[in-house]
């Protein structure tokens, strides 16, 4: 929902001016649509399931290599400051980093959190001392999340006349998603009103640090903008959720990268990516070979002819988790492999196979597994290699397990 993605209703000023000095990607996809497991695959490069992590609260493992220890290492000084207590020091994001800043000033929402604001303000304040040589700056926002709840003027940018009772607060939210109440348009209008809102004060909060970032002493910083996570702000399949599907609503995500160096490409590019190229790209800018078992690729060199595919898993629903004790726990969720413009989504406990064209349809309505047979089953196959290839850390199921997933309608 931003304007330089062509929203319609869209108030990112800020986002949007820098998106006309950067290359924006129109085909880029999160791993994971949860916040703490797609965060570790951007700064590991490696998938979820490789790492283990199949939502929040599951730990980064030690062994496995951050960004931040690499640029560390060489000589950059390294600051995060994260927005939610899903991303605390105790997940294993914080190893390499000078100062992880968690200071969270909200706890009566679905998690603690602290607004834009104050986020951008400390950040500023770390960047203004330490400009003076490579440095590497995680700066993480929470506010477009539920609930929705952007505050004054935000709340009323759109919709002022609004007088019902979709507020946007995590009581509502449940209610509806327990299907406790029939909302009206007018009330899941204003629920995208207040989303959007959040977007809004989060570009103007943005702005200053973009603006910081143009000065002489850091204009020649490499600089992305993304997201870890959408969010399904439509009827289908739950309203204004995340993590149950990989539909592209929770599933694709902005990415904006400004390189360095005159010349640099700016514009709109139709590359497939996915967020973990995020590091092998700051590795390579900053002349540093990535770590072995990187899954991304670095986005400033040539993509060459062959046809990517890339793969991304859902995290909910939990209850499907303990027909699969032994496994990984995402392996009966929600999968999904993308060679543009075709995508298979391969949904486990719903017994569900799907493939969409997302060139000629973009809103996933025509499911063409059974008229394309031939191309969902090559790109099963692959989407079994790439759980096959995942290491240890997401131990397949045994013989028993694969016998309740042939159970499940899973394609074999």
């Amino acid at each position: 929902h931003l304007g330089c993605y062509g929203w319609y209703n869209a108030r990112t000023p800020n986002i949007d001016a820098f998106a006309e000095t950067a290359l924006r990607y129109g085909l880029a996809w999160s791993t994971i649509n949860t916040t703490l497991a797609s965060h570790a695959a951007m700064m590991t490069g490696r998938y979820p399931q490789e790492l283990g992590i199949p939502r929040n609260s599951f730990p980064l493992a030690g062994d496995i290599p951050t960004l931040a220890e690499l640029l560390s290492a060489n000589g950059y000084r390294t600051a995060a400051f994260v927005s939610c207590s899903a991303l605390s020091s105790d997940m294993g994001l914080a190893r390499g980093f000078d100062l992880y800043d968690e200071e969270f000033a909200l706890s009566a929402v679905d998690q603690d959190q602290r607004r834009a604001e104050a986020t951008t303000a400390a950040a500023l304040r770390w960047l203004d001392d330490n400009s003076d040589g490579p440095f590497f700056l995680w700066v993480h926002y929470f506010d477009p999340h539920f609930p929705y709840d952007p505050p004054p003027p935000f709340d009323t940018i759109y919709g002022d006349d609004y007088q019902g009772p979709a507020d946007g607060s995590m009581a509502y939210l449940e209610q509806l998603w327990q299907n406790e109440i029939s909302p009206t348009r007018a009330d899941l209008r204003r629920l995208v009103d207040l989303y959007d809102g959040e977007i809004a004060y989060l570009d103007h909060h943005l702005g200053p640090l973009l603006d910081r970032l143009n000065r002489p002493d850091t204009a020649g910083a490499l600089v992305a903008v993304t997201a870890d996570h959408g969010e399904h702000l439509t009827e289908r399949p739950i309203k204004f959720y995340h993590g149950n599907y990989v539909y592209q609503p929770s599933i694709q995500v902005p990415l904006i990268i400004r390189f360095p160096g005159d010349g640099r490409p700016h514009g709109r590019t139709s590359e497939t990516v996915q967020t973990l190229d995020l590091f092998p790209t700051l590795l390579g800018a900053a002349g540093i070979p990535p770590a072995a078992g990187t899954a991304g690729r670095d986005l400033s060199r040539p993509a060459g002819n062959t046809p990517r595919t890339v793969f991304a898993e859902a995290s909910r629903p939990w209850n499907v988790e303990d027909r699969f004790p032994e496994g990984y726990q995402n392996i009966p969720k929600a999968t999904m492999a993308v060679e543009y413009p075709w995508k298979l989504v391969v949904t486990h406990w719903r017994r569900q196979v799907e493939l969409y064209n997302l060139e000629k349809d973009p809103l996933e309505g025509l499911n063409v597994a059974a008229r394309e047979t031939d191309r969902a089953r090559d790109l099963h196959r692959r989407m079994t290699a790439w759980r096959e290839n995942a290491g240890p850390r997401a131990a397949r199921p045994d013989q028993e397990n694969l016998k309740r997933l042939e159970a499940l309608g899973y394609i074999q």
